[in-house]
């Protein structure tokens, strides 16, 4: 991939992206908005270079197919998307040009590449949420994953692993994300790839969870991590439209 792919998007849909735009400030530690959304308005928060859009799933739209208005997709930015759109086709790659012009991979619309925008900062100056850990993406083949992920998009193959049977996962890294892609075949996606989660990152993941308690936000009690040292809690808010885990890296003194 020509150019540099660089921070973030995930790209969500709701029927009333407003209801979310409030779940997800809570999240981050955001302010309320000063302007209400209407119920089509797409909204977009940043967060440590890593932004959250959502949009609504049924408004009619100028560009991009069915598929690519409503399926959730990890977009990479690029400086140079004319670049990027010239090399998938000579690949043979289709494209979907999505309504805001970005491009959406037409064989697998949860992904897709984009430029960079000004985006609205979320959280605080002293926020604990610094930022996304790593998004996890379901995928039915590890074949098709690495050639994808490593191959078409460029981006690093790390590690591959089998945690229990029937379960593979694949970690790949951008300059400013890792991507973990599970192959199951206990919960096979109904596409070649689909959205699965979204964790972000905690610098103090006791006063995280006692912010959202205060809020009234669910979550689960705070857990050890797969990583040595580390945290985890879940945060089950349907408004946040994807599985979201919250991690502390590290260990505490």
């Amino acid at each position: 991939m020509p150019g540099r792919l660089d921070a973030p998007t995930i790209v969500l849909h709701a029927t009333d992206p407003a209801v979310n735009a409030a779940a997800y400030r809570v999240l981050f530690g955001s302010p309320p908005a000063g302007d209400a959304l209407g119920s089509d308005t797409p909204f977009e928060l940043t967060l440590g270079g890593a932004t959250v859009r959502v949009q609504s799933g049924t408004a009619p739209s100028a560009g991009g197919t069915a598929a690519s208005r409503t399926v959730d997709r990890l977009q990479f930015d690029t400086v140079d998307l004319p670049a990027a759109e010239r090399l998938l086709a000579r690949r043979g790659v289709p494209i979907d040009i999505s309504e805001r012009g970005d491009l959406v991979l037409g064989d697998h619309p949860a992904l897709g590449v984009g430029s960079p925008t000004a985006h609205h900062e979320g959280g605080s100056p002293d926020a604990e949420l610094t930022g996304i850990d790593h998004v996890v993406v379901a995928a039915r083949s590890a074949q098709t994953a690495t050639a994808v992920f490593g191959g078409l998009l460029g981006l690093d193959f790390r590690l591959r692993q089998q945690p229990f049977e029937g379960v593979d996962q694949l970690f790949f890294r951008s300059p400013s994300l890792v991507v973990e892609v599970v192959v199951s075949t206990q919960a096979v996606p109904d596409s070649e790839f689909e959205m699965w989660g979204v964790a972000w990152l905690s610098t103090d993941l006791d006063r995280t969870h006692r912010r959202l308690a205060d809020a009234g936000v669910p979550t689960s009690e705070i857990r050890p991590g797969h990583q040595r040292g580390s945290r985890v809690l879940t945060v089950r808010d349907r408004s946040l439209l994807t599985r979201t885990l919250v991690i502390e890296k590290g260990s505490r003194s």
